[in-house]
């Protein structure tokens, strides 16, 4: 009886992804110039603020192109052709950008794009590699916009990018599918586009690059020959410290000089003259002003009641003051008098 030798046949891992987190200088200077019809967002503060320092930057953004279309998108196209896509460092990336759009074009398949949206990018980038002038205004825009973004990148973006970026790496392998971004996807999938461009990255063995941003405000996708950049939707960042906080940090600031506390626990012993007080103190007498202005302004000092040149300060006022600040600052608990 003829026999066969069994062989156990295991199924092949399917396919997955490469994924990359890291910022990208190129993906905020995109998402800046990108302008909203409902801006300033206050979900997303630092969009509001940022061409504080050259708001002309706003007609300049929207009057370039005036096609139809608000996203720089051929950026990316042109940095990928310049090998700039990934650099941080400004003055390279313009390089990378200027030798993109001078070297010898090539087709991008951009199957992130609709057909329209297609052609208008290709057309930006055909123009762009032509007329040298359209470049060179092109570049410029570009510039101006990073230098009006500098001083924050450099303050607080960068932090945010890079914590984001971190947040991101704790929730994706470095290899995985399309399930291992739906947690971060937060539902904006371009109506089933996502899923279907990483599943072709995957299948293509390419690297599927995400990309967190400061000045990021909802989720971008773009396709390159090689990869797949996904910027993930902006977790929402709180507008700032609230009116209350704001108001208490700036009696905390009146009282953080030395001179000021001097000042005011001076007053609190004993209603003085400034007079008294620079003379006390050893302090000249317009300083001692300056101080005592800067404790009005805040509500802690005033003259004493009865009128007179003599200052005293407003120790209701001061005791709320610590009193709020202990309140801020105490976890909710039981209330321990009712204990007793």
């Amino acid at each position: 009886m003829p026999t066969a030798d069994a062989t156990l046949i295991t199924p092949a891992a399917p396919p997955q992804a490469r994924f990359v987190v890291r910022t990208s200088i190129l993906m905020e200077l995109v998402w800046a110039m990108l302008i909203k019809d409902d801006e300033p967002s206050p979900d997303f503060p630092a969009r509001g603020d940022r061409f504080a320092s050259d708001p002309g930057l706003f007609e300049r953004i929207r009057t370039f192109w005036a096609d139809g279309e608000g996203c720089f998108t051929e950026a990316f196209v042109a940095a990928d052709r310049g090998g700039a896509l990934f650099e941080n460092d400004p003055d390279r990336l313009w390089a990378g950008l200027a030798a993109g759009l001078t070297g010898p074009p090539r087709f991008e398949a951009l199957v992130s794009e609709t057909p329209e949206d297609r052609a208008r990018f290709r057309a930006r980038l055909a123009r762009l590699h032509a007329e040298p002038d359209l470049r060179a205004g092109w570049l410029a825009l570009l510039q101006d916009s990073w230098a009006a973004l500098a001083a924050g990148w450099q303050g607080e973006g960068r932090q945010v990018a890079e914590s984001l970026v971190w947040a991101v790496r704790d929730k994706v392998p470095e290899a995985g599918s399309y399930a291992d971004l739906v947690s971060i996807a937060q539902g904006c999938d371009f109506g089933g586009l996502l899923p279907r461009l990483v599943g072709e990255a995957t299948a293509a063995g390419q690297e599927v690059a995400l990309l967190p941003t400061w000045m990021g405000r909802n989720s971008f996708v773009v396709s390159l020959p090689d990869r797949l950049l996904w910027g993930p939707p902006a977790p929402v960042r709180p507008s700032g410290p609230s009116a209350e906080t704001r108001e208490r940090a700036r009696r905390h600031k009146a009282l953080g000089d030395p001179t000021r506390l001097a000042i005011f626990e001076a007053a609190a012993h004993r209603a003085r003259t400034v007079g008294e007080l620079a003379r006390e103190l050893g302090v000249a007498q317009p300083t001692v002003s300056n101080h005592v202005r800067i404790l009005r302004d805040a509500g802690l000092l005033d003259q004493e009641k009865g009128g007179g040149r003599r200052l005293a300060p407003d120790l209701d006022r001061f005791h709320r003051l610590l009193e709020d600040s202990r309140r801020a600052v105490t976890p909710p608990g039981p209330d321990i008098t009712a204990l007793d």
